[in-house]
C-alpha cells in the first residue's frame, strides 16, 4: 500500500501500482473476507468485505485511466469499464444500506449538525443515484461530484470530529481512511467519464 501511494504521489508506474494494488485487495477478499463470512455472515463482515472489494473496483478503474500506449493497455481498458460497473453495484448497496441501518448511522452524523436522518437519507440517496446513473450512462460526471462534494462534507466533518476526540485510536484511522478512499474512487470516477460510454473509452485509449 505504502508503495502503491509512493507511485501515486510521484506519478511513476501508476498504472502498474493500481493494477497490482487492486489484484492484493482481490487476494485479501478471496483469503481472508470470504472465510470469515462463512464463518460468521454478519452485516458488519459483508461490509467491510464490499468495501475493499469497492476500493478494489477503484484500484483497478484508476489503472484504466493512467495506462499508457502499451501492449497491455486494451485489457487494462476492459477491466476498468468492468469495475466502473462493479462500482456502480456498491454504490447501490452501500446506498441502501444507509436507509437499513438509520440509527446506528444516524449516530455517526456530528453532534453539532442538525437534521441528523437528513444526512443519512441525503448520502443513501445520491449513492445510489450515482450508481444509477453510472448503468444508465447519464450526467454520470455531475452527479458524481455532487455525491463526492456531500461524502467528503460528512466524511470531514464526522471523522474530523471523532479524531479530535479519539486521536490514538486505531479504528477512528482505519474508518476515516475507508470512507475517504472510497469517496476519493467517487471522484475518480467523475473525472473518468465523460457524457457517454464510447467517450469514456475513447479518452481511456487517448491517455
Amino acid at each position: 500500500m505504502i508503495a502503491a501511494g509512493f507511485s501515486f504521489i510521484v506519478n511513476k508506474k501508476s498504472s502498474l501500482a493500481a493494477a497490482l494494488l487492486g489484484t492484493m485487495l482481490l487476494t485479501f477478499i478471496l483469503l481472508i473476507h470470504v472465510p470469515t463470512i462463512a464463518g460468521e455472515p454478519s452485516v458488519i463482515n459483508w461490509t467491510r468485505a464490499l468495501q475493499d472489494l469497492a476500493i478494489a473496483s477503484i484500484a483497478f478503474m484508476l489503472a484504466g485511466i493512467v495506462s499508457g500506449e502499451r501492449s497491455e493497455t486494451k485489457i487494462l481498458h476492459k477491466v476498468a469499464k468492468l469495475s466502473r460497473y462493479l462500482l456502480a453495484i456498491l454504490l447501490i448497496v452501500f446506498g441502501v444500506q444507509q436507509f437499513l441501518n438509520l440509527d446506528f448511522l444516524a449516530a455517526k452524523v456530528p453532534v453539532f449538525l442538525p437534521l441528523r436522518l437528513f444526512w443519512v437519507y441525503l448520502t443513501g440517496a445520491a449513492m445510489i443515484v450515482t450508481g444509477l446513473s453510472i448503468l444508465a450512462d447519464k450526467r454520470t460526471r455531475l452527479i458524481a461530484i455532487v455525491t463526492g462534494t456531500i461524502m467528503l462534507t460528512i466524511n470531514l466533518l464526522y471523522h474530523g470530529y471523532a479524531l479530535s476526540n479519539g486521536l490514538h485510536v486505531p479504528l477512528n484511522w482505519t474508518a476515516a481512511m475507508l470512507d475517504l478512499a472510497i469517496t476519493c474512487g467517487v471522484f475518480i470516477l467523475a473525472a473518468a467519464s465523460p457524457n457517454n460510454e464510447h467517450d469514456f473509452v475513447q479518452n481511456n485509449e487517448v491517455n
